[in-house]
């Protein structure tokens, strides 16, 4: 969050990796990590205004906190999914 806040808006691209990695840490309470995502949000969306601003992120561990993406998706003007690659089967001869 401090590093977001120092960020100078200027006409230069931002990329943040896995942005909701350090959101799932168990010793923090799901109510206080979803106040800390909104601030870098509204951090990010103030950076956004002079120049793009891409952020990867993936999912948690199973049944843990998925507001954090619905949020993350809510702020977010353009959403790519990346599928999962499913090897085809090699022909049959037969």
């Amino acid at each position: 969050m401090a590093l977001l806040k120092q960020t100078p808006a200027e006409p230069v691209p931002t990329l943040v990796l896995d942005l909701l990695s350090t959101f799932y840490d168990e010793n923090v309470s799901t109510a206080e990590s979803l106040r800390l995502l909104q601030d870098c949000l509204a951090q990010l969306q103030r950076l956004n205004r002079l120049a793009p601003v891409a952020i990867s992120a993936r999912p948690g561990p199973p049944d843990s906190r998925p507001e954090l993406l619905d949020a993350l998706l809510g702020a977010a003007g353009q959403v790519w999914t990346l599928e999962p690659n499913v090897p085809k089967p090699p022909p049959r001869l037969f």
